[in-house]
This record gives C-alpha cells, sequence and structure tokens, in this order.
C-alpha cells in the first residue's frame, strides 16, 4: 500500500514542478509582452510628434504643401503599423494573462492533491515504523496471542468485546453443555413393579 501512494505522490511531485515550470514561463512571457506595450505607446507619442515638425517646416516654408502631404501620409502609414502591433501585442497580454490564471489553477489543485496524498504516506511510514519496532519488541517473545495483540494495538489480556457475538457464544456454549449432560448422564433404571406380601396362612390349633 504504501509503494502505491509513494508512487502516486513521486507523479504529483513531477506534475507539480512541470506546472511551475509553465506558470514561470507564462510570467516571463506577459512580463515582455507589456514592456513591449510600453514601448510602442513611447512610439506611438514620438510619431504624433513628428507631425508638429512637419507642420513646422511648412510654416517657415522650408517644405512646400506636396512635401507636407508626403510626410504626413508616410507618418500615418508608421502610425497605423505601430497601432496594429499595440493590438497584436494587448491581445496576446489577455492571453497570456488567461494562462496564467489556468496554470496557477492547475499548479494549486495539484499541490492540494500531492498534500493529502503526502499525508497518507507519512502517516503510513509511522505506522510501519511502529510496526517494525513492535516486531522487534516482540521477537524474542513465542507465545502468539502476545505478538497478533501487539499487532492489532491492544495490551497483553485484552480483547475487543462484541455483544451481539458473547450473546451467541453463550447460546451455543450453553446448547453444547446442556446435549453433554444429555449424553453423558445415566439413564435412569426402570421402575420395579411393588411387590405383594405373602398371605400367611393361620394356624389353626
Amino acid at each position: 500500500m504504501s509503494i502505491v501512494i509513494e508512487t502516486r505522490v513521486n507523479t504529483l511531485n513531477n506534475v507539480g514542478l512541470k506546472l511551475d515550470d509553465f506558470l514561470e514561463f507564462a510570467t516571463r512571457e506577459k512580463t515582455g509582452l507589456e514592456a513591449s506595450k510600453v514601448v510602442l505607446q513611447t512610439l506611438v507619442k514620438q510619431i504624433e510628434a513628428q507631425c508638429s515638425f512637419v507642420d513646422k517646416d511648412l510654416q517657415e516654408k522650408k517644405i512646400d504643401l506636396v512635401q507636407c502631404s508626403a510626410a504626413k501620409k508616410a507618418i500615418a502609414r508608421c502610425m497605423l503599423v505601430v497601432q496594429n502591433m499595440q493590438s497584436s501585442i494587448e491581445n496576446q497580454i489577455v492571453q497570456a494573462a488567461g494562462k496564467i490564471n489556468a496554470l496557477a489553477m492547475s499548479v494549486k489543485y495539484v499541490k492540494d492533491v500531492f498534500d493529502k496524498e503526502n499525508e497518507k504516506l507519512q502517516a503510513q511510514k509511522r505506522a510501519d515504523a511502529e510496526h517494525e519496532e513492535l516486531v522487534k519488541k516482540l521477537a524474542g517473545d513465542s507465545s502468539s496471542e502476545t505478538i497478533r495483540d501487539a499487532l492489532m494495538g491492544r495490551p497483553d489480556g485484552v480483547r475487543p468485546v462484541d455483544p451481539l457475538k458473547a450473546r451467541r457464544e453463550e447460546a451455543a456454549e450453553a446448547e453444547t453443555k446442556a446435549v453433554l449432560e444429555t449424553i453423558d448422564a445415566p439413564p435412569e433404571p426402570p421402575e420395579k413393579p411393588a411387590k405383594q406380601g405373602k398371605k400367611r396362612k393361620q394356624k389353626v390349633e
């Protein structure tokens, strides 16, 4: 029995370690995605600032309207690409958060089962150790009743009391005793018929 429980505990331990590794990897992945989101947000601000620079160059007549329009189109395309990347990153962050929650629940469940099975295993080991200690102590005692009582956890001379069984045993003993008394008792002699006294003849003088 202890071998089965120990195998189960070892299996649960290995599964728990694997789930811990997956949870740690998913957490690092989510952290990286959140960092990428911050970078993209900064990039969006930088791209938006370019529009003001283009307008300033146009006001200072460093560029004409055609160049200003072309520059703003290029800035808009860059902004669209970055915004698409932001949407993708946000979706990945949501997926990573769901994965983390699922793995965390799995780790908790496996840990709970592991703790229960490990408690059973430790209890079984303690019972086995006590059993082995009792066997060693009683190694020199050849009395089978003493060994049996010790292994069953009862003090010497003490037997479990079962009222129903005791009544059945008493009834069986009483019936057996009655049958034995009937068999061993000597048969009663038959009654002898009463003897009739002889009438004495009176002597005639």
